[in-house]
Formats: structure tokens, C-alpha cells, sequence
């Protein structure tokens, strides 16, 4: 695409009230551009052990988006998990806060 996704994104927005963007979870440039020029971002987080491993790495890239887009709302979903997998669900997500309280007190002093 001519331009890259941000030239894409400003002319089709005045076409369109919103947007939904699927892009692997994995890092890239689109997936940089896209967070830098949404309103909100969606993470959706199967609860197995591979998936949280690289939900590290996307947290960090989101971190570092949000200091481009001030107005930027994340929301991780853990879906899919079963009755049985509640407990590594919980821990997962214990994980995940631990890890974004660790990014505001390193990077912003916050606690």
C-alpha cells in the first residue's frame, strides 16, 4: 500500500466512525502504526504458556505507543479459558499486572 498504513488510515477517516485492525500479536510495523493511531486497543490472550510469553514483548511496544498516543486505552481479554484453566487464568493475569506495575514504577515513577 502506497504510503504505509498511517496515510491509509488518515484518508479513510473521514469515511468511516471506527475501526477494527486484526494483526498478529507478534511485533511490526503495522502493528506499531496501528496503536499509535487507535483509540483503543484490544489484546486478546489465550491462556496458555506460549501466548503469555509473547504478551511481554507486545506490552512493552504498547508502553511505548501510549507515549506517542496519550488518549490510548488497552484492554487485555483473556478468553477462551475453560473451567479448568480458571486457576492459571488467574495467574496469568496476576502476571500481566505485575508486569504493567513494574513498566509504571521503572519508566514513570508511578506505584
Amino acid at each position: 500500500m502506497k504510503g504505509g498504513f498511517a496515510a491509509h488510515f488518515k484518508e479513510a477517516n473521514s469515511f468511516y466512525d471506527g475501526f477494527i485492525i486484526d494483526t498478529q500479536g507478534a511485533d511490526s510495523k503495522i502493528g506499531r502504526e496501528v496503536m499509535v493511531n487507535s483509540d483503543i486497543v484490544i489484546v486478546p490472550v489465550n491462556a496458555s504458556g506460549l501466548v503469555i510469553a509473547e504478551l511481554k514483548k507486545l506490552i512493552e511496544v504498547i508502553m511505548i505507543a501510549k507515549e506517542f498516543n496519550k488518549e490510548l486505552r488497552v484492554f487485555i481479554v483473556f478468553n477462551r479459558v475453560m473451567a479448568s484453566a480458571k486457576k492459571i487464568a488467574r495467574e496469568h493475569i496476576q502476571f500481566v499486572n505485575s508486569m504493567l506495575d513494574e513498566y509504571l514504577m521503572t519508566n514513570h515513577g508511578i506505584s
